[in-house]
């Protein structure tokens, strides 16, 4: 078991550009905020821009990347109704007993 000393809260005011921030051991280190015109559409630069800071020891701050590409959300994955449960009728919530039997069939 570890046991983590509370220290307060490293606060930082809104920057441009890069900023230092001194941690509570004495170390220190850099923030980064990416370009204006960085695209974060762009997988490779996104690479690029992680692998760059990784060398210099930066950390990157704004969105780096975001896929383009239309990707299903969680409740469509998952094929959640819109109605919230505790509106729908017991019928809608439990399965006939057809329904039930096929289901434990597949099992």
């Amino acid at each position: 078991m570890n046991f983590i000393a509370p220290y307060e809260q490293i606060l930082v005011a809104p920057y441009e550009g890069e900023i230092e921030v001194a941690m509570h051991d004495g170390s220190k280190i850099m923030l980064k905020k990416l370009a204006p015109d960085h695209d974060p559409t762009n997988r490779h630069l996104a690479f690029s821009v992680l692998e760059s800071a990784q060398v210099k020891m930066e950390f990157i701050t704004g969105l780096i990347y975001v896929s383009e590409h239309e990707r299903p959300d969680f409740h469509e994955l998952l094929q959640i109704c819109d109605t919230p449960l505790a509106y729908l009728s017991e019928d809608r919530l439990r399965p006939s007993k057809d329904q039930f039997d096929a289901l434990l069939s597949t099992f």
